[in-house]
Protein backbone atom coordinates (compact mmCIF):
# COMPACT_ATOMS: atom_id res chain seq x y z
CA UNK A 1 0.00 0.00 0.00
CA UNK A 2 1.78 3.55 -1.53
CA UNK A 3 0.90 6.82 0.95
CA UNK A 4 -1.50 7.85 -2.34
CA UNK A 5 -3.96 4.79 -1.08
CA UNK A 6 -3.88 5.61 2.55
CA UNK A 7 -4.67 8.92 1.31
CA UNK A 8 -7.57 8.30 -1.02
CA UNK A 9 -8.93 5.59 2.29
CA UNK A 10 -8.78 8.24 4.99
CA UNK A 11 -12.03 9.21 6.26
CA UNK A 12 -13.44 12.47 6.30
CA UNK A 13 -11.88 14.74 9.04
CA UNK A 14 -13.79 17.79 11.27
CA UNK A 15 -13.34 19.73 8.45
CA UNK A 16 -15.29 18.06 5.76
CA UNK A 17 -18.38 18.96 8.15
CA UNK A 18 -17.40 22.51 8.43
CA UNK A 19 -16.95 22.95 5.13
CA UNK A 20 -20.60 20.78 4.09
CA UNK A 21 -22.29 23.29 6.39
CA UNK A 22 -20.50 26.49 4.56
CA UNK A 23 -22.25 25.24 1.40
CA UNK A 24 -25.57 24.83 3.41
CA UNK A 25 -25.48 27.99 4.68
CA UNK A 26 -24.31 29.48 1.69
CA UNK A 27 -27.49 28.13 -0.14
CA UNK A 28 -29.47 29.52 3.00
CA UNK A 29 -28.12 32.66 2.67
CA UNK A 30 -28.77 32.88 -1.55
CA UNK A 31 -32.45 31.78 -0.60
CA UNK A 32 -32.89 34.38 2.01
CA UNK A 33 -31.85 36.95 -0.20
CA UNK A 34 -33.42 35.69 -3.11
CA UNK A 35 -36.70 35.73 -1.24
CA UNK A 36 -36.47 39.61 0.40
CA UNK A 37 -35.57 40.45 -3.25
CA UNK A 38 -38.81 38.62 -4.53
CA UNK A 39 -40.58 39.52 -1.89
CA UNK A 40 -39.77 43.40 -2.67
CA UNK A 41 -40.50 43.47 -6.28
CA UNK A 42 -44.08 42.27 -5.68
CA UNK A 43 -45.75 42.82 -2.45
CA UNK A 44 -49.22 42.70 -2.27
CA UNK A 45 -51.49 44.31 -5.14
CA UNK A 46 -54.12 43.91 -3.43
CA UNK A 47 -57.95 43.21 -5.07
CA UNK A 48 -57.95 39.01 -4.12
CA UNK A 49 -54.24 38.43 -4.82
CA UNK A 50 -51.56 38.24 -2.21
CA UNK A 51 -48.43 39.13 -2.20
CA UNK A 52 -45.50 37.06 -3.51
CA UNK A 53 -43.71 37.01 -0.29
CA UNK A 54 -46.96 34.79 0.67
CA UNK A 55 -47.32 32.03 -1.95
CA UNK A 56 -45.95 28.89 -1.38
CA UNK A 57 -43.32 28.87 -3.63
CA UNK A 58 -40.86 25.56 -2.95
CA UNK A 59 -42.26 23.50 -5.97
CA UNK A 60 -41.20 26.45 -8.06
CA UNK A 61 -37.51 27.04 -7.61
CA UNK A 62 -36.27 23.23 -8.11
CA UNK A 63 -38.30 23.49 -11.62
CA UNK A 64 -37.14 27.12 -12.52
CA UNK A 65 -33.64 25.85 -11.83
CA UNK A 66 -34.36 22.70 -13.80
CA UNK A 67 -35.74 24.52 -16.63
CA UNK A 68 -34.14 27.93 -16.53
CA UNK A 69 -31.45 28.34 -19.17
CA UNK A 70 -28.26 29.08 -17.39
CA UNK A 71 -28.05 32.67 -18.52
CA UNK A 72 -31.47 33.56 -16.56
CA UNK A 73 -30.22 31.53 -13.57
CA UNK A 74 -26.98 32.95 -13.47
CA UNK A 75 -28.47 36.08 -13.84
CA UNK A 76 -31.10 35.65 -11.38
CA UNK A 77 -28.02 34.43 -8.78
CA UNK A 78 -25.88 37.53 -9.61
CA UNK A 79 -29.48 39.72 -8.66
CA UNK A 80 -29.52 38.19 -5.48
CA UNK A 81 -25.76 38.78 -4.62
CA UNK A 82 -25.72 41.75 -5.77
CA UNK A 83 -29.03 43.81 -4.66
CA UNK A 84 -28.78 41.43 -1.93
CA UNK A 85 -25.72 43.04 -0.51
CA UNK A 86 -26.39 46.58 -2.11
CA UNK A 87 -28.25 48.41 0.81
CA UNK A 88 -25.16 48.15 2.93
CA UNK A 89 -23.30 50.23 0.51
CA UNK A 90 -26.52 52.81 -0.52
CA UNK A 91 -26.84 53.78 3.50
CA UNK A 92 -29.31 51.20 4.72
CA UNK A 93 -27.07 49.80 7.06
CA UNK A 94 -27.81 46.04 6.39
CA UNK A 95 -28.70 43.40 3.93
CA UNK A 96 -31.87 43.23 1.65
CA UNK A 97 -33.03 40.53 3.71
CA UNK A 98 -32.78 42.74 7.09
CA UNK A 99 -34.59 45.57 5.85
CA UNK A 100 -38.36 46.29 6.87
CA UNK A 101 -40.98 46.61 4.25
CA UNK A 102 -41.15 50.18 3.58
CA UNK A 103 -36.81 50.15 3.56
CA UNK A 104 -37.03 47.65 0.72
CA UNK A 105 -39.29 49.36 -1.34
CA UNK A 106 -37.77 52.41 -0.89
CA UNK A 107 -34.32 50.50 -1.92
CA UNK A 108 -35.67 48.27 -5.05
CA UNK A 109 -36.62 52.50 -6.26
CA UNK A 110 -33.46 53.67 -5.36
CA UNK A 111 -31.76 50.51 -7.12
CA UNK A 112 -33.70 50.48 -10.23
CA UNK A 113 -33.00 54.34 -11.42
CA UNK A 114 -28.69 53.65 -10.15
CA UNK A 115 -26.82 52.66 -13.36
CA UNK A 116 -25.37 48.53 -13.63
CA UNK A 117 -27.99 47.77 -10.62
CA UNK A 118 -31.23 48.51 -12.82
CA UNK A 119 -30.46 45.81 -15.22
CA UNK A 120 -30.65 43.54 -12.07
CA UNK A 121 -34.06 44.83 -11.20
CA UNK A 122 -35.10 44.00 -14.59
CA UNK A 123 -34.03 40.56 -14.60
CA UNK A 124 -35.37 39.58 -10.93
CA UNK A 125 -38.62 41.11 -12.22
CA UNK A 126 -39.31 38.47 -15.06
CA UNK A 127 -38.50 35.73 -12.50
CA UNK A 128 -40.72 37.69 -9.94
CA UNK A 129 -43.21 37.86 -12.48
CA UNK A 130 -42.65 34.02 -12.89
CA UNK A 131 -42.90 32.99 -9.82
CA UNK A 132 -45.85 34.76 -8.91
CA UNK A 133 -47.92 33.51 -11.80
CA UNK A 134 -47.25 29.78 -11.31
CA UNK A 135 -49.45 30.07 -8.29
CA UNK A 136 -52.46 28.52 -9.13
CA UNK A 137 -54.56 30.76 -7.15
CA UNK A 138 -53.14 33.73 -8.58
CA UNK A 139 -53.86 33.06 -12.12
CA UNK A 140 -57.43 32.25 -11.31
CA UNK A 141 -57.96 35.69 -9.55
CA UNK A 142 -55.75 37.22 -12.45
CA UNK A 143 -57.77 35.73 -15.04
CA UNK A 144 -61.40 35.50 -13.03
CA UNK A 145 -60.04 39.87 -13.21
CA UNK A 146 -59.46 39.96 -16.77
CA UNK A 147 -63.01 38.59 -17.44
CA UNK A 148 -64.30 41.19 -15.68
CA UNK A 149 -62.47 44.40 -16.79
CA UNK A 150 -63.26 42.91 -20.49
CA UNK A 151 -66.64 43.14 -19.81
CA UNK A 152 -69.34 41.00 -21.72
CA UNK A 153 -68.55 42.52 -24.99
CA UNK A 154 -64.93 40.89 -24.99
CA UNK A 155 -64.67 38.46 -27.55
CA UNK A 156 -64.27 34.79 -26.83
CA UNK A 157 -61.65 32.15 -27.19
CA UNK A 158 -63.98 30.45 -29.65
CA UNK A 159 -65.01 33.69 -31.76
CA UNK A 160 -60.95 34.06 -31.98
CA UNK A 161 -60.40 31.83 -35.59
CA UNK A 162 -63.76 33.49 -37.62
CA UNK A 163 -62.09 36.82 -36.30
CA UNK A 164 -58.93 35.78 -37.67
CA UNK A 165 -60.06 34.03 -40.85
CA UNK A 166 -62.57 37.67 -41.32
CA UNK A 167 -58.54 39.39 -41.43
CA UNK A 168 -57.03 37.08 -44.00
CA UNK A 169 -59.49 37.52 -46.17
CA UNK A 170 -59.78 41.90 -45.81
CA UNK A 171 -55.60 41.09 -46.54
CA UNK A 172 -56.27 39.39 -49.43
CA UNK A 173 -58.38 41.00 -50.84
CA UNK A 174 -56.07 44.20 -50.54
CA UNK A 175 -53.64 42.55 -51.82
CA UNK A 176 -55.59 42.04 -54.60
CA UNK A 177 -56.21 45.47 -55.18
CA UNK A 178 -52.76 46.78 -55.15
CA UNK A 179 -51.10 46.91 -58.75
Amino acid sequence: MTGRDTVARRTPGPGAASRDTGARGLAQRHARARDALMGALLPAPGRGLPALSELDLSAFWPAFDAAAPAHLRLGLRTACLVLGSAPRLMGFGRSLSALSDDERERFIVRAAETPGLAQLVEVAKVVAAMAYFSDAHVQDVARARGRDEAGADAPRAQDAPQERDASREQDAARDQEEP
